[in-house]
């Protein structure tokens, strides 16, 4: 027998309740902390994995590339499957109510701040990365353990959330700075991902495009997850650091991306289409809406 795959190029929305038919399994494991659901590649198998063992994303992507949709979703999930007591959020966004985050902040309870000011987001990510990491370390410490999976995994009855970092509209944050500013933001954007991870402080970047100004190439090996949103070879080669041999696909739909993480494929790029969690921002806000009521109930 022969199976033809005919692909149409037409642009298609998969929602994250379609991938959940296919990976029911994976979702129910008790033993998955953190379950994530990245998309399908070009046959409709799903890209999954346990977001637990992985500590920062970078989801890259020009506008209405479909990054603010695949980014949304992994938040949701994350927020889905973790109590506010076990993750927490903190959104840094010059758009300001404009955002993504905005509106889910108001109805998630795992998000803890929201900052849209350069100023203001320069001088939280200072305090993340000194007093707070600090904190956190002596937590660590009192406890015998040098890790925060450590501590949860020997059932220390200390609150110590992991705190996922949104840093989203990345040219236009930099934009607001001066040169020492930039030049400080790219430092704490490096500590944050080579030096937070083991305290449970975690970075989620959405810029543009990847650039040595934002994030320094030594810290990319360190990123766990890194999505590069329809973009063209160039930019998928200058992110992923491959050539067109290892990734021979087009990135000509919303939501199509080059997906790196060592948790799928071992580790080398894939074709994944990314997943949306409606068709409409009105819908998510439902669904926002009904996560924040199941929260509060399950944690008043």
């Amino acid at each position: 027998s022969f199976i033809v795959n005919i692909f149409k190029g037409k642009n298609s929305m998969i929602s994250l309740a379609d991938t959940y038919k296919e990976v029911k399994d994976f979702v129910l494991d008790p033993k998955v902390k953190k379950p994530i659901i990245m998309g399908v590649n070009e046959l409709g198998k799903v890209w999954y994995f346990d977001a637990e063992k992985v500590f920062s994303y970078i989801i890259s992507g020009k506008p209405r590339s479909g990054k603010s949709w695949s980014a949304v979703a992994l938040v949701l999930q994350l927020c889905m499957y973790s109590s506010p007591r076990e993750v927490n959020f903190e959104v840094f966004d010059v758009k300001g109510a404009t955002s993504d985050y905005f509106s889910m902040k108001d109805y998630i309870p795992h998000f803890k701040r929201f900052e849209s000011k350069g100023k203001a987001i320069l001088q939280r990510l200072r305090y993340l990365t000194t007093v707070e990491a600090d904190r956190r370390e002596k937590v660590l410490k009192n406890n015998g353990v040098i890790a925060i999976a450590d501590l949860k995994n020997k059932g220390v009855d200390v609150e110590l959330p992991y705190l996922y970092v949104i840093i989203d509209e990345i040219v236009g944050l930099m934009d607001t700075f001066t040169t020492e500013e930039k030049a400080d933001f790219k430092g704490l954007v490096n500590r944050l991902i080579t030096q937070m991870p083991n305290l449970g402080i975690r970075l989620i970047l959405i810029p543009h495009r990847v650039t040595n100004d934002i994030v320094p190439k030594t810290a990319y090996t360190n990123v766990g997850c890194i999505a590069c949103v329809r973009s063209d070879m160039k930019e998928i080669s200058n992110t992923l650091d491959i050539t067109k041999s290892d990734f021979p696909y087009d990135l000509s739909n919303t939501g199509d991306m080059a997906l790196k993480t060592g948790e799928i494929n071992k580790g080398k790029t894939v074709f994944c289409h990314g997943i949306a969690i409606t068709d409409t921002n009105e819908s998510n806000i439902g669904v926002y809406r009904f996560l924040g009521s199941l929260w509060g109930r399950l944690e008043p």
